[in-house]
């Protein structure tokens, strides 16, 4: 080894090292309260970038088809999400649509290294809030499965390479330093980059139900505590390309309303990011209904009580099939795992001026991503 590849070995270690400690001053700012999470002010929306969508304020007044087949209504008797955090790893959240009010955490910036990530010019992220926690309003059939959860956003690159994957593995970090139960990635998710599936691990090893789409994962994703999510329409027909053995649970994933970003309006979307937003609802649900359920427990409730569609469950193509909350939320103390310590989970009230404190950390870790990068070349 070279000196400078020691030298910068070295470095990258005392950067960890660093961040490590700022983490934990991270968590530490955490209160931990059986009150539900509240959220921070909402400064005024930035002006419109030349490339973000036009904005839109039509209200869609029929009650989607996915709604109505969830009917989460019949699951909110024993907890509509209070207490509980999701963290949305995508392009931010519009803090300013009204059916948000009051559930958006300032989260964190990752693209940037700096500011906050309450505002959304792409819409992905805001679309999955409006599916997982969006609140009722007026003329609207809108209602999110679990809509007195809150979201903590966390931006990252679109974009697919190493860049976003160090971004994701860093923004899971921030989600779970800020209180996140449950955390919802948005895109592509590689487990193949050792810093991607490490921080997979670590978030569930926190007690923290991660959920991705079935169709944007890379690699083996069969973790404990993470659910793989195949997206389908109103005929249970499947939307995407999915390989066998790759999909845990099924959502609806076409022509489902919810929230558009860049205004005030709904919208109707297609997509498996808003399957993954389903699920993550129901993930806070059953948190909510269950406090101290850990999180393995929960990702195998949503599994078991999910309705079959394709063959003896889990079959190759659709898993253990549709999710159904109202079964769900009726939580089988058989299915918890006496050797997994129950976590915080239900009772997180989140500080969220604290949110930013992770991204103290933001340039440190990148930094010591590009040093082990730099090394990996010398060396």
């Amino acid at each position: 080894m070279t000196p400078t590849a020691a030298a910068g070995r070295t470095m990258a270690a005392v950067a960890g090292r660093w961040s490590a400690g700022l983490m934990a001053a991270a968590v530490a700012g955490v209160v931990i309260a059986p009150a539900p999470a509240v959220a921070a002010p909402v400064p005024a929306r930035a002006a419109p970038v030349a490339d973000c969508p036009a904005p839109v304020n039509q209200i869609v007044a029929e009650t989607s088809w996915a709604q109505l087949r969830l009917a989460p209504d019949l699951a909110w008797p024993t907890g509509r999400g209070r207490g509980i955090a999701i963290g949305v790893i995508g392009s931010g959240i519009d803090a300013a649509a009204p059916a948000l009010a009051g559930q958006v955490a300032a989260g964190a910036d990752i693209v940037s290294g700096e500011g906050f990530a309450n505002t959304d010019c792409l819409g992905k992220g805001t679309e999955m809030a409006g599916v997982a926690v969006a609140r009722s309003r007026p003329g609207s059939g809108l209602v999110g499965i679990a809509p007195d959860a809150t979201v903590v956003p966390i931006r990252i690159d679109e974009v697919d390479g190493r860049r976003r994957s160090a971004q994701l593995a860093l923004g899971l970090q921030v989600a779970v330093s800020a209180g996140a139960s449950v955390v919802m990635l948005a895109g592509q998710v590689d487990l193949t980059d050792a810093d991607v599936a490490a921080a997979v691990r670590a978030a569930t090893a926190r007690d923290v139900v991660v959920v991705v789409a079935a169709d944007q994962l890379v690699g083996d994703g069969r973790m404990p505590g993470l659910l793989r999510v195949g997206a389908v329409d109103a005929a249970n027909r499947l939307v995407g390309d999915y390989q066998p053995d790759t999909v845990d649970v099924l959502a609806p994933g076409a022509a489902v309303v919810t929230l558009s970003a860049n205004g005030s309006g709904e919208v109707v979307r297609t997509g498996s990011h808003l399957a993954v937003a389903f699920v993550a609802g129901l993930a806070a649900l059953i948190r909510s209904a269950a406090a101290g359920l850990p999180a393995i427990a929960a990702a195998e409730q949503i599994k078991r009580t999910a309705d079959r569609v394709g063959g003896v469950p889990p079959d190759p193509l659709t898993g253990w099939g549709l999710i159904d909350p109202a079964e769900a939320v009726q939580v089988q103390q058989d299915v918890v795992d006496p050797g997994v310590q129950p976590g915080p989970a239900g009772a997180a009230r989140i500080d969220w001026n604290i949110t930013l404190a992770g991204l103290a950390l933001v340039g440190v870790l990148l930094a010591g991503w590009q040093w082990r990068a730099a090394v990996r070349r010398s060396g």
